[in-house]
């Protein structure tokens, strides 16, 4: 069986993290914190448009407030 170089192979039970890979939810906390602008206390879910027609708008930064 031959795989191509962009088969991802996702593996539980601590591979990631005995690896060394940062996968853990702190480190994606970090990342969010990181990357984007992030309101303090953010409750509700950050979607703005028109929820029956399907058209909706998402803002980054507040998506990723409400995530943290």
């Amino acid at each position: 069986m031959k795989f191509e170089s962009s088969t991802l192979f996702i593996i539980g039970n601590g591979f990631d993290s005995d690896h060394g890979l940062p996968t853990s939810y702190s480190d994606f906390k970090n990342y969010l914190r990181e990357n984007y602008k992030i309101a303090e206390n953010t409750i509700t879910p950050p979607i703005q448009g028109d929820t029956l027609g399907g058209d909706y708008a998402y803002d980054e930064d507040d998506i990723a407030s409400f995530l943290l």
